[in-house]
């Protein structure tokens, strides 16, 4: 069965995690009868109403801290298909214990069985900069993990990916690969099927 809620994460900040997720949510949203939900859960940097451009709206805090319903926060995008719930107005003093509670889980059970036709992708923070990415990943059925070309240390993307349950991690994304260099080379004539 093909993962439905699925969590986009990083090891480091500026890896492009935020547009693979929209860029996913989008592409999912333009198939055929495939609905999607786009949940950011970068409460310390909320940045998706600058790609979506949306003023900064009440979202993910505002239902954890029982201060509004799931259906207060939805906003509708140009695209067809894909509703974004948004993290914050602004970030909260205390984001990683707002993720930790009850609530959270609550949330993701909550947009799970109600939006039951549709695919949850989910936009955490890097795992380096806080513990929320791990708090998410007990809750969610998939993980697609991003990490940017020439920037991510083999250290830091090793560290970052053994804290991920592996079972749940669906593939990596090689973000910003610079395609210069592959254009440097000349191949010689010849055909590859004789070797198969």
């Amino acid at each position: 069965e093909v993962p439905r809620v699925i969590m986009i994460t990083s090891a480091l900040p500026a890896e492009g995690k935020t547009i693979i997720a929209s860029n996913l949510a989008i592409s999912i949203a333009k198939g055929e009868d495939q609905y999607v939900l786009l949940v950011e859960c970068d409460l310390r940097k909320p940045s998706m109403f600058n790609l979506f451009k949306y003023p900064p709206s009440k979202g993910v805090v505002d239902i954890l801290e029982g201060n509004a319903n799931v259906s207060d926060c939805l906003i509708k995008t140009p695209i067809d298909k894909l509703t974004i719930l948004p993290a914050a107005k602004e970030a909260p003093v205390n984001p990683s214990e707002l993720l930790e509670s009850k609530s959270m889980k609550s949330l993701i059970k909550e947009v799970s069985e109600r939006y039951s036709d549709r695919f949850i992708i989910i936009d955490t923070p890097p795992i380096q900069a806080t513990v929320d990415p791990k708090i998410i990943a007990d809750h969610v059925e998939g993980i697609i993990f991003v990490t940017r070309y020439r920037y991510t240390r083999t250290t830091d993307f090793k560290m970052a990916l053994n804290t991920l349950p592996r079972e749940k991690i669906m593939g990596i994304v090689l973000n910003a690969v610079d395609v210069m260099p592959a254009q440097k080379f000349k191949y010689r004539k010849y055909s590859y099927h004789k070797y198969y």
